[in-house]
């Protein structure tokens, strides 16, 4: 509180405020804009007139979420994690939508209709679950959520109002049918409000192409699927289309003498998976990147959450006729048809299962046109 009563003094025509500070703000604030009062929380101060003027652009950034993707609130059940500012604010946002119920899931009890996380079981019937705590951010990854979603069984929603990574530990809980959603919108309109504010000029017209902009940048494209499917070659000519850095994920190891012909000369095929592990944990940090795979990545769950972070996973569906003339000497694990025929039986349903986008006509105009497609909708 006192360093942010010393910020105050700095002369200003506008600041942003953000965790811990949002209450402090409220109460140093002279005039209040609807939202301010309705949440009891402010993140952007404007000085006008010789006061401080607060609003929370949150509450409209957190209403624009709710809108452009097409989440329907109305008598539903809902869980907010979490009872600081932000929890504060989504709670004011969707009773304006009337759910049939908001509970929170905290650490430390404060208010009416909060549960220890502990007893989250309780409401397994819930429909919709939003993360309102800092939780799995970058670099502060986790592996898993701060409970299991296995039992909730009528789940419709997962919203995190985390962006970074894209995909956090919530996000990669329940199955493909869930409508699954991140905070960039929130974070982009709320932005937008505020150099509204601070400009005097509606800016909030520019959410949607900036959203999409920073979507498609802060995405990694993982290209999955068979030895000799392509991964390599439609991964650079990807770079080369998207501008992205590509990575090309063997040859990674390659360089280090961690690929598999290498490890097979002291070791096994596991001790190079799990190297591979570690490598695919080190990529999926960063973003704007075609990471192109080992054919064999699939069969580690962790490694494939780790690309999950941050990535779209997109399966080369090569032909089995055609990865079959394209045989070489070059693969350790195939040495003939049979050898490939059998890795494809093995790891077909893992490609399936870990894919956000199939794609079987393996053109590179055909694979960014559907790749803008997906991402974009």
């Amino acid at each position: 509180s006192d360093n942010f009563k010393e910020a105050l003094k700095i002369d200003f025509l506008g600041i942003n405020i953000t965790n811990p500070f949002k209450y402090d703000a409220y109460k140093a604030c002279d005039e209040l804009d609807i939202s301010s009062q309705l949440t009891g929380v402010v993140n952007t101060i404007i000085k006008k007139d010789g006061k401080l003027v607060g609003f929370n652009t949150d509450f409209f950034g957190f209403d624009k979420l709710i809108n452009y993707h097409e989440i329907d609130v109305k008598n539903k059940n809902v869980i907010i994690v979490g009872n600081g500012a932000t929890a504060t604010t989504i709670q004011k946002v969707l009773e304006q939508y009337n759910p049939k119920n908001i509970i929170k899931l905290v650490r430390n009890l404060r208010d009416e209709n909060e549960y220890p996380i502990s007893e989250y079981l309780k409401f397994k019937d819930y429909e919709i679950i939003i993360n309102a705590t800092p939780y799995g951010t970058y670099p502060n990854f986790k592996d898993s959520y701060l409970f299991s979603l296995d039992k909730f069984t009528k789940i419709e929603v997962l919203i995190d109002v985390i962006y970074n990574p894209k995909n956090t530990p919530l996000l990669l809980s329940g199955n493909k049918n869930i409508k699954k959603v991140n905070g960039l919108m929130m974070l982009v309109s709320q932005a937008a409000k505020a150099a509204s504010l601070y400009l005097g000029e509606d800016k909030t017209e520019l959410i949607e192409e900036v959203y999409k902009k920073l979507n498609l940048r802060l995405t990694n494209i993982v290209l999955i699927g068979m030895p000799y499917s392509g991964k390599s070659t439609i991964g650079l000519k990807l770079s080369e289309k998207l501008s992205y850095t590509f990575i090309d994920l063997d040859e990674e190891m390659k360089n280090n003498q961690h690929d598999l012909n290498s490890i097979l000369k002291m070791g096994t095929e596991a001790d190079f998976r799990r190297l591979e592990v570690e490598y695919a944990n080190k990529v999926s940090s960063k973003t704007g990147q075609i990471i192109s795979t080992g054919g064999g990545i699939v069969t580690s769950s962790i490694a494939m959450n780790y690309l999950k972070r941050n990535g779209l996973i997109v399966f080369l569906d090569e032909k089995l006729e055609k990865l079959i003339q394209r045989i070489d000497d070059t693969r350790p694990l195939i040495k003939n048809k049979e050898d490939l025929v059998r890795l494809y039986n093995e790891r077909k349903h893992l490609y399936l299962q870990y894919s956000d986008l199939i794609i079987e006509d393996i053109e590179i105009d055909e694979v960014v046109a559907k790749l803008n497609e997906y991402i974009n909708n």
